[in-house]
């Protein structure tokens, strides 16, 4: 592990939620004097210079976004070798239950099952918004733009924002520690 490398927060995403999440995880890291590249998964092509990765997911009825996965079976050789820590961004986490917690959980388990090389550090779960727009709406599969039609918008809560840096705090130890 290169101890001088930046930290990488890539991201997934089918709307703006984790991309805003992962923009909050990177300033919270940036604060720390940490230098940060945050970065969609699908324009990350190389690993070197990294010493730690954050990658983020949107989920939506029970998938990780595919990008994701690409990004991961690309990487798994360079992510064996790097500490990796992993955010989820979904609707189920606005209720922070444990019965939500197991749920999502058992969805992220599903990467790590496929790809148990890479094994995260930690992993953080948030709530996100409702993107109901037509430009969130038209990358949807047909079957859930059906479904999200009539959702009515919820705006993001700062809470969400305040919870990503607070977890990203959290977590800078496990990722440049190791």
């Amino acid at each position: 592990m290169e101890k001088g490398g930046k930290v990488l927060v890539t991201y997934g995403a089918w709307g703006g939620s984790t991309g805003n999440v992962a923009a909050a995880v990177g300033e919270a890291l940036v604060a720390d004097d940490l230098p940060v590249d945050v970065r969609p998964a699908d324009d990350v092509h190389d690993l070197s210079g990294y010493r730690a990765i954050v990658i983020g997911t949107p989920l939506q009825a029970g998938h990780l976004h595919k990008g994701v996965y690409e990004f991961v079976a690309q990487h798994r050789a360079a992510l064996d070798d790097i500490p990796v820590a992993l955010f989820a961004v979904c609707l189920a986490m606005k209720a922070d239950t444990a019965d939500n917690r197991r749920e999502v959980e058992g969805v992220l388990a599903e990467l790590w099952e496929k790809y148990p090389e890479v094994k995260p550090v930690d992993i953080g779960l948030f709530g996100g918004t409702v993107r109901p727009g037509e430009v969130a709406r038209s990358r949807l599969p047909f079957a859930r733009r059906v479904r999200h039609r009539n959702v009515k918008v919820q705006p993001g809560r700062s809470s969400d924002w305040d919870d990503a840096a607070s977890w990203a705090a959290r977590v800078r130890g496990k990722l440049t520690e190791l």
